[in-house]
Protein backbone atom coordinates (compact mmCIF):
# COMPACT_ATOMS: atom_id res chain seq x y z
CA UNK A 1 0.00 0.00 0.00
CA UNK A 2 2.70 2.50 1.01
CA UNK A 3 4.90 1.44 -1.89
CA UNK A 4 2.09 1.81 -4.44
CA UNK A 5 1.16 5.24 -3.10
CA UNK A 6 4.78 6.28 -3.37
CA UNK A 7 5.03 5.08 -6.97
CA UNK A 8 1.85 6.97 -7.87
CA UNK A 9 3.19 10.14 -6.24
CA UNK A 10 6.49 9.96 -8.12
CA UNK A 11 4.67 9.30 -11.40
CA UNK A 12 2.44 12.32 -10.68
CA UNK A 13 5.28 14.78 -10.04
CA UNK A 14 7.19 13.58 -13.08
CA UNK A 15 4.19 14.03 -15.35
CA UNK A 16 2.88 17.22 -13.71
CA UNK A 17 6.28 18.97 -13.79
CA UNK A 18 8.09 17.76 -16.91
CA UNK A 19 11.48 19.10 -17.97
CA UNK A 20 12.91 19.62 -14.50
CA UNK A 21 15.37 16.75 -14.62
CA UNK A 22 18.46 18.97 -15.07
CA UNK A 23 17.50 21.15 -12.11
CA UNK A 24 16.77 18.09 -9.97
CA UNK A 25 20.07 16.48 -10.90
CA UNK A 26 21.85 19.69 -9.91
CA UNK A 27 20.05 19.79 -6.56
CA UNK A 28 20.86 16.14 -6.00
CA UNK A 29 24.56 16.93 -6.53
CA UNK A 30 24.42 19.04 -3.34
CA UNK A 31 24.14 15.78 -1.42
CA UNK A 32 27.06 13.95 -3.02
CA UNK A 33 30.58 13.03 -1.92
CA UNK A 34 32.29 15.45 -4.32
CA UNK A 35 30.31 18.45 -3.06
CA UNK A 36 30.89 17.52 0.58
CA UNK A 37 34.59 17.00 -0.14
CA UNK A 38 34.97 20.51 -1.54
CA UNK A 39 33.16 22.24 1.33
CA UNK A 40 34.79 20.18 4.08
CA UNK A 41 38.17 20.72 2.41
CA UNK A 42 37.66 24.47 2.61
CA UNK A 43 36.71 24.21 6.29
CA UNK A 44 39.62 21.86 7.02
CA UNK A 45 42.32 23.90 5.34
CA UNK A 46 41.04 27.47 5.53
CA UNK A 47 38.75 27.93 8.52
CA UNK A 48 38.43 25.53 11.47
CA UNK A 49 40.09 22.12 11.40
CA UNK A 50 38.28 20.60 14.35
CA UNK A 51 34.82 21.80 13.29
CA UNK A 52 35.49 20.28 9.86
CA UNK A 53 36.72 17.02 11.40
CA UNK A 54 33.53 16.78 13.46
CA UNK A 55 31.42 17.29 10.33
CA UNK A 56 33.44 14.71 8.40
CA UNK A 57 33.15 12.22 11.26
CA UNK A 58 29.39 12.77 11.43
CA UNK A 59 29.00 12.19 7.69
CA UNK A 60 31.11 9.04 7.80
CA UNK A 61 29.07 7.64 10.69
CA UNK A 62 25.87 8.72 8.93
CA UNK A 63 26.86 6.87 5.74
CA UNK A 64 27.82 3.79 7.75
CA UNK A 65 24.42 3.78 9.46
CA UNK A 66 22.71 4.32 6.11
CA UNK A 67 24.45 1.43 4.38
CA UNK A 68 23.72 -0.88 7.31
CA UNK A 69 20.04 0.12 7.26
CA UNK A 70 19.85 -0.46 3.50
CA UNK A 71 21.09 -4.03 4.02
CA UNK A 72 18.60 -4.60 6.83
CA UNK A 73 15.58 -3.42 4.81
CA UNK A 74 16.87 -4.48 1.33
CA UNK A 75 14.03 -2.60 -0.41
CA UNK A 76 14.06 -1.65 -4.13
CA UNK A 77 14.27 1.77 -5.68
CA UNK A 78 11.14 3.10 -7.45
CA UNK A 79 12.48 2.88 -11.00
CA UNK A 80 13.52 -0.74 -10.41
CA UNK A 81 9.90 -1.89 -10.18
CA UNK A 82 7.70 0.59 -12.10
CA UNK A 83 8.05 0.94 -15.86
CA UNK A 84 5.93 4.11 -15.82
CA UNK A 85 8.75 6.04 -14.16
CA UNK A 86 11.65 7.69 -15.94
CA UNK A 87 14.95 7.11 -14.16
CA UNK A 88 16.91 10.37 -14.30
CA UNK A 89 19.61 8.87 -12.07
CA UNK A 90 20.90 5.35 -11.51
CA UNK A 91 21.82 3.80 -8.18
CA UNK A 92 23.04 0.28 -7.45
CA UNK A 93 22.39 0.19 -3.69
CA UNK A 94 19.05 -0.50 -2.00
CA UNK A 95 16.58 2.34 -1.54
CA UNK A 96 15.55 2.76 2.07
CA UNK A 97 16.64 4.88 3.86
CA UNK A 98 17.69 7.75 1.61
CA UNK A 99 21.38 8.50 2.02
CA UNK A 100 20.93 11.92 0.44
CA UNK A 101 18.24 12.81 2.99
CA UNK A 102 20.38 11.57 5.88
CA UNK A 103 23.51 13.35 4.73
CA UNK A 104 21.61 16.56 3.93
CA UNK A 105 20.25 16.80 7.48
CA UNK A 106 23.69 16.21 8.97
CA UNK A 107 25.62 18.45 6.56
CA UNK A 108 23.32 21.45 6.30
CA UNK A 109 22.09 21.11 9.88
CA UNK A 110 25.63 21.05 11.26
CA UNK A 111 26.70 24.05 9.21
CA UNK A 112 23.69 25.97 10.51
CA UNK A 113 24.43 25.07 14.13
CA UNK A 114 28.19 25.63 14.41
CA UNK A 115 28.15 29.38 13.84
CA UNK A 116 28.19 31.10 17.23
CA UNK A 117 26.04 34.07 16.16
CA UNK A 118 22.63 33.18 17.64
CA UNK A 119 21.01 36.26 16.10
CA UNK A 120 21.35 34.66 12.67
CA UNK A 121 20.43 31.15 13.80
CA UNK A 122 16.84 31.34 12.56
CA UNK A 123 17.98 32.41 9.08
CA UNK A 124 20.63 29.70 8.93
CA UNK A 125 18.15 27.04 9.99
CA UNK A 126 15.66 28.26 7.40
CA UNK A 127 18.31 28.01 4.70
CA UNK A 128 19.34 24.55 5.91
CA UNK A 129 15.74 23.30 5.90
CA UNK A 130 15.21 24.70 2.40
CA UNK A 131 18.29 22.90 1.09
CA UNK A 132 17.30 19.66 2.79
CA UNK A 133 13.77 19.74 1.37
CA UNK A 134 15.02 20.63 -2.12
CA UNK A 135 17.48 17.73 -2.12
CA UNK A 136 14.83 15.32 -0.82
CA UNK A 137 12.31 16.38 -3.46
CA UNK A 138 14.93 15.98 -6.19
CA UNK A 139 15.56 12.37 -5.15
CA UNK A 140 11.87 11.53 -5.54
CA UNK A 141 11.60 13.36 -8.86
CA UNK A 142 14.60 11.43 -10.17
CA UNK A 143 12.71 8.22 -9.26
CA UNK A 144 15.47 6.87 -7.02
CA UNK A 145 13.57 7.16 -3.72
CA UNK A 146 10.08 6.60 -2.34
CA UNK A 147 8.63 9.21 0.04
CA UNK A 148 9.04 6.75 2.94
CA UNK A 149 12.73 6.31 2.00
CA UNK A 150 13.09 10.06 2.42
CA UNK A 151 11.18 10.14 5.71
CA UNK A 152 13.31 7.47 7.34
CA UNK A 153 16.46 9.14 6.03
CA UNK A 154 15.39 12.44 7.61
CA UNK A 155 14.71 10.76 10.95
CA UNK A 156 18.02 8.90 10.99
CA UNK A 157 19.91 11.99 9.84
CA UNK A 158 18.39 14.08 12.63
CA UNK A 159 19.26 11.39 15.18
CA UNK A 160 22.89 11.32 13.99
CA UNK A 161 23.11 15.13 14.01
CA UNK A 162 21.71 15.51 17.53
CA UNK A 163 23.88 12.68 18.85
CA UNK A 164 26.92 14.25 17.21
CA UNK A 165 26.28 17.70 18.65
CA UNK A 166 25.92 16.14 22.10
CA UNK A 167 28.68 13.53 22.14
CA UNK A 168 31.35 14.50 19.59
CA UNK A 169 33.00 17.13 21.82
CA UNK A 170 33.21 14.53 24.60
CA UNK A 171 34.65 11.92 22.23
CA UNK A 172 37.12 14.44 20.83
CA UNK A 173 38.34 15.32 24.32
CA UNK A 174 38.76 11.62 25.13
CA UNK A 175 40.77 10.99 21.98
CA UNK A 176 43.01 14.02 22.39
CA UNK A 177 44.05 12.76 25.81
CA UNK A 178 45.61 9.71 24.17
CA UNK A 179 49.19 9.49 22.99
CA UNK A 180 49.97 9.31 19.29
CA UNK A 181 50.52 5.56 19.62
CA UNK A 182 47.22 5.24 21.45
CA UNK A 183 45.43 7.11 18.66
CA UNK A 184 46.97 4.85 16.02
CA UNK A 185 45.82 1.79 17.96
CA UNK A 186 42.34 3.25 18.47
CA UNK A 187 42.00 4.22 14.81
CA UNK A 188 42.95 0.76 13.61
CA UNK A 189 40.66 -0.95 16.12
CA UNK A 190 37.68 1.24 15.23
CA UNK A 191 38.28 0.68 11.53
CA UNK A 192 38.57 -3.10 11.97
CA UNK A 193 35.42 -3.28 14.11
CA UNK A 194 33.43 -1.32 11.53
CA UNK A 195 34.52 -3.71 8.79
CA UNK A 196 33.83 -6.81 10.89
CA UNK A 197 30.35 -5.61 11.85
CA UNK A 198 29.55 -4.82 8.21
CA UNK A 199 30.65 -8.28 7.08
CA UNK A 200 28.45 -9.96 9.71
CA UNK A 201 25.34 -7.83 9.05
CA UNK A 202 25.72 -8.11 5.28
CA UNK A 203 26.16 -11.89 5.38
CA UNK A 204 23.09 -12.43 7.55
CA UNK A 205 20.64 -10.24 5.68
CA UNK A 206 21.91 -11.34 2.29
CA UNK A 207 21.23 -14.95 3.32
CA UNK A 208 17.55 -14.21 4.10
CA UNK A 209 16.81 -11.92 1.15
CA UNK A 210 15.75 -12.85 -2.36
CA UNK A 211 18.05 -10.27 -3.94
CA UNK A 212 21.27 -11.82 -5.15
CA UNK A 213 22.60 -9.08 -7.39
CA UNK A 214 26.14 -8.16 -6.36
CA UNK A 215 25.77 -4.38 -6.39
CA UNK A 216 23.15 -3.85 -3.63
CA UNK A 217 25.33 -5.90 -1.27
CA UNK A 218 28.60 -4.18 -2.20
CA UNK A 219 31.13 -3.73 0.61
CA UNK A 220 32.65 -0.63 -1.02
CA UNK A 221 30.72 1.83 1.12
CA UNK A 222 31.65 0.05 4.34
CA UNK A 223 35.31 0.00 3.30
CA UNK A 224 35.26 3.75 2.61
CA UNK A 225 33.64 4.53 5.98
CA UNK A 226 36.06 2.31 7.91
CA UNK A 227 39.14 3.68 6.15
CA UNK A 228 38.10 7.29 6.65
CA UNK A 229 37.16 6.80 10.31
CA UNK A 230 40.54 5.22 11.06
CA UNK A 231 42.40 7.99 9.24
CA UNK A 232 40.54 10.74 11.10
CA UNK A 233 41.40 9.27 14.50
CA UNK A 234 45.04 8.61 13.63
CA UNK A 235 45.47 12.11 12.15
CA UNK A 236 44.54 13.65 15.51
CA UNK A 237 47.88 12.40 16.82
CA UNK A 238 49.79 14.46 14.26
CA UNK A 239 48.40 17.84 15.29
CA UNK A 240 46.89 18.10 18.73
CA UNK A 241 46.53 21.86 18.54
CA UNK A 242 44.70 23.96 16.00
CA UNK A 243 46.12 26.29 13.39
CA UNK A 244 45.68 30.03 13.63
CA UNK A 245 44.02 31.19 10.42
CA UNK A 246 42.70 34.50 11.70
CA UNK A 247 45.50 36.70 10.37
CA UNK A 248 45.86 34.94 7.03
CA UNK A 249 45.22 36.70 3.78
CA UNK A 250 42.76 35.33 1.25
CA UNK A 251 45.63 34.48 -1.07
CA UNK A 252 47.15 32.20 1.53
CA UNK A 253 43.83 30.47 2.07
CA UNK A 254 43.47 29.97 -1.66
CA UNK A 255 46.94 28.41 -1.83
CA UNK A 256 46.12 26.08 1.08
CA UNK A 257 42.93 24.99 -0.66
CA UNK A 258 44.75 24.39 -3.95
CA UNK A 259 47.46 22.32 -2.25
CA UNK A 260 44.93 20.33 -0.25
CA UNK A 261 42.59 19.57 -3.14
CA UNK A 262 45.55 18.77 -5.44
CA UNK A 263 46.68 16.06 -3.04
CA UNK A 264 43.17 14.62 -2.84
CA UNK A 265 42.82 14.72 -6.63
CA UNK A 266 46.18 12.99 -7.11
CA UNK A 267 45.21 10.12 -4.81
CA UNK A 268 41.77 9.85 -6.43
CA UNK A 269 43.40 9.86 -9.85
CA UNK A 270 45.72 7.01 -8.91
CA UNK A 271 42.67 5.25 -7.48
CA UNK A 272 41.02 5.20 -10.90
CA UNK A 273 43.78 2.85 -12.05
CA UNK A 274 42.94 0.32 -9.34
CA UNK A 275 40.47 -2.56 -9.79
CA UNK A 276 36.89 -1.69 -8.82
CA UNK A 277 35.38 -5.15 -8.37
CA UNK A 278 34.43 -6.91 -5.14
CA UNK A 279 37.49 -9.14 -4.83
CA UNK A 280 39.43 -8.99 -1.56
CA UNK A 281 42.41 -7.46 -3.33
CA UNK A 282 40.27 -4.70 -4.86
CA UNK A 283 38.63 -3.90 -1.51
CA UNK A 284 42.04 -3.76 0.20
CA UNK A 285 43.28 -1.27 -2.39
CA UNK A 286 40.09 0.78 -2.03
CA UNK A 287 40.65 0.87 1.73
CA UNK A 288 44.23 2.08 1.19
CA UNK A 289 43.10 4.73 -1.28
CA UNK A 290 40.53 6.29 1.05
CA UNK A 291 42.77 5.96 4.09
CA UNK A 292 45.59 7.83 2.37
CA UNK A 293 43.24 10.46 0.97
CA UNK A 294 41.66 11.10 4.39
CA UNK A 295 45.03 11.02 6.18
CA UNK A 296 46.39 13.59 3.74
CA UNK A 297 43.37 15.87 4.07
CA UNK A 298 43.04 15.64 7.86
CA UNK A 299 46.68 15.62 8.94
CA UNK A 300 49.63 15.36 6.58
CA UNK A 301 48.80 18.44 4.49
CA UNK A 302 49.15 20.71 7.54
CA UNK A 303 52.87 20.06 7.66
CA UNK A 304 53.07 21.23 4.05
CA UNK A 305 51.22 24.39 5.05
CA UNK A 306 53.68 25.04 7.87
CA UNK A 307 56.77 24.45 5.72
CA UNK A 308 55.36 26.72 3.02
CA UNK A 309 54.60 29.47 5.54
CA UNK A 310 50.88 29.25 4.83
CA UNK A 311 49.81 28.55 8.42
CA UNK A 312 51.27 28.36 11.90
CA UNK A 313 50.49 26.04 14.76
CA UNK A 314 49.14 27.92 17.78
CA UNK A 315 51.27 25.78 20.07
CA UNK A 316 54.46 27.13 18.48
CA UNK A 317 55.61 30.39 19.99
CA UNK A 318 56.78 33.10 17.60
Amino acid sequence: MIQKAGLDFIFYIQTAMPGLENLMQALSMLGTENFFMAVIGYLLWCRNRYAALRLLALLIFCDYVNLTAKWIFFEPRPYWIDARLTAFAFESTFGIPSGHAQDAVVFWGYLAMIDGDRKKLKGRLLLACSMILAICFSRMYLAVHFPHDILLGLVLGLAVLLAGLRFLPVLEKYLLEKTSVGLIQTGLIVSALMLALSVIIRAYFKSISNVYSADPWSMKGAVISAATAGAIIISLGMLKSNFDFRADKNGQKLLRFIIGIAGVAAIMGIGTLLPSDETLRALELRYLKYFLMSFWACGAVYFIFQRAGLARNTSVST
